[in-house]
This record gives structure tokens, C-alpha cells and sequence, in this order.
């Protein structure tokens, strides 16, 4: 690996110990860290892959979970414990079984950083140190590696067309919908995700890298990302807060 690769480990002591320091009245809460912990990576040249996962473990036993990552490309792994929770773990391994990372610190966050060598399943243990509960899991990757780092269960890719309500249905479970948008000069794009039977969740990705997300936006439950876009062609990833919803949506961008 490279040099920049070698200095990847440090950003997980780094994010560490911002999020401690951070407002100490929203520490306990999990949805304030995940949020905050995505504005300190993006600004650290890492955009976030695919929805947050949840997952529930209780003390003193382990929750395997998989992520499919690509070679040679760096991530961050973090998870966020509910105010149940005194210490939660987290390690990552690759495709032969061979650790890649691991946290080793107390506390109700744990967070690792890491660069892969083969691309493949990767085992993800999420373990309770001490109390128990739900949890939240983020994967965030460094935006110069090209790739995407979860495999998820969107649409095969319909084209977004601007200023052309699109009307779709988001299964339940972890899933999402994904649409492509072919933006031909720079401009600027508003991008609306409206549903009354969900909590919506919005994301714009390039080249399988996040480049920006929304909870609510819109007003309500509703999604909005207002930005400037170079020429290309973006992924709009439609999904609901927490993967906890389903059901019909309006997508438009104009």
C-alpha cells in the first residue's frame, strides 16, 4: 500500500475525538454523531456509501453483518450505539478471513479505518461490551477510489428526466431506488423526494461516491437537495430514514 493508504488508520483515532468534543448535550444521540460524523469525513475527502444500516445486540454477544468492497480503496466503518449502550465494538474482515481493523476503545462509539486489498464480502462484527440495544453502521469511502462499497437492492438505473415528476415505489427492508440524472452543462438542480407513507431519505452520488444527502429537507418527511452540478451523470438514490419505511414517492429534479 501507499503512503496515503499507511495513514489511513489515523482517522479513526481523529473522528474519535471530534465527535467526543463535540455538543456534550447530544453526545448520547446516535442520529446527532452519524450526522455529525458525515460532515467531518466529507470535509477528510470521504463521501458516504448507500443508506445507514441498524442492527440491535445485547450484551456480551456479537452481530455479523457483510459488506461487498472494492480493491484498494480506503474506508471508514463506524458505529453508533443508542443510550443503552456503554461500549460497543467493531472489527472488519477480508474476503480470507484476515482482520483488517479493529476498535479497541470504550465507549458508545466505535470507528475504524482501513484500506482493502481484495475486493469481496467483508465480514463486519458489531460487538457489546457492556449494555445492549439498537445500533446504527455507516460506511463512508475516500472519493478518490472509484467504486461503490455496499451492494444494495436498487432499480437497475431509470433515467431521471429534469422537470418531469417520476412516481415510484420503495420496497421495504434495506432497499432503495436508484435513478440515473444526465446533467449536459453546469446548472443549478433542485432535486425533491416527496412521500406520504415514509420518512423520506435522499441521496445524490457520482461515480458510486455520495456527494451530498437529505432527511427532511422538504418540509415534513419530505427530502430536498438544492446544489450546483458540473456536467455528468448522477445517481439519485431514493430510501427512507433509518430503512424503516416503504411505500409511493414523487421524485423530481429541476
Amino acid at each position: 500500500m501507499d503512503g496515503g493508504m499507511c495513514n489511513v488508520p489515523r482517522l479513526a483515532a481523529v473522528l474519535l475525538v471530534a465527535l467526543a468534543a463535540g455538543c456534550a448535550a447530544r453526545a448520547e444521540d446516535a442520529n446527532w454523531r452519524t450526522l455529525h460524523a458525515h460532515n467531518l469525513l466529507r470535509h477528510a475527502g470521504y463521501g458516504g456509501l448507500g443508506p445507514i444500516s441498524t442492527g440491535e445486540v445485547g450484551t456480551g454477544e456479537s452481530r455479523n453483518m457483510r459488506a461487498t468492497l472494492a480493491a484498494g480503496a480506503c474506508y471508514v466503518l463506524a458505529v453508533f450505539g443508542s443510550d443503552g449502550f456503554d461500549d460497543v465494538g467493531v472489527s472488519v474482515s477480508a474476503p480470507d478471513g484476515s482482520q483488517l481493523a479493529e476498535d479497541r476503545t470504550v465507549g458508545t462509539t466505535a470507528v475504524v479505518s482501513f484500506c482493502t486489498q481484495a475486493a469481496g464480502e467483508h465480514q463486519v462484527v458489531v460487538t457489546a461490551g457492556a449494555g445492549s440495544g439498537p445500533f446504527q453502521l455507516a460506511y463512508w469511502q475516500r472519493t478518490e477510489d472509484q467504486g461503490t462499497g455496499l451492494v444494495g437492492t436498487g432499480s437497475p438505473g431509470d433515467t431521471l428526466v429534469l422537470g418531469r415528476p417520476t412516481s415510484g415505489m420503495l420496497p421495504p427492508g434495506d432497499a432503495f431506488v436508484d435513478y440515473a440524472l444526465r446533467i449536459p452543462e453546469p446548472r443549478p438542480v433542485t432535486i425533491d423526494l416527496v412521500s406520504e407513507e415514509f420518512d423520506c431519505y435522499l441521496y445524490l452520488l457520482r461515480d458510486g461516491i455520495e456527494i451530498d444527502r437529505d432527511d427532511d429537507g422538504g418540509g415534513g418527511l419530505n427530502s430536498r437537495l438544492e446544489l450546483m452540478l458540473d456536467p455528468g451523470t448522477y445517481t439519485i438514490r431514493v430510501g427512507s430514514y433509518m430503512n424503516s419505511g416503504s411505500g409511493s414517492f414523487t421524485l423530481t429534479a429541476r
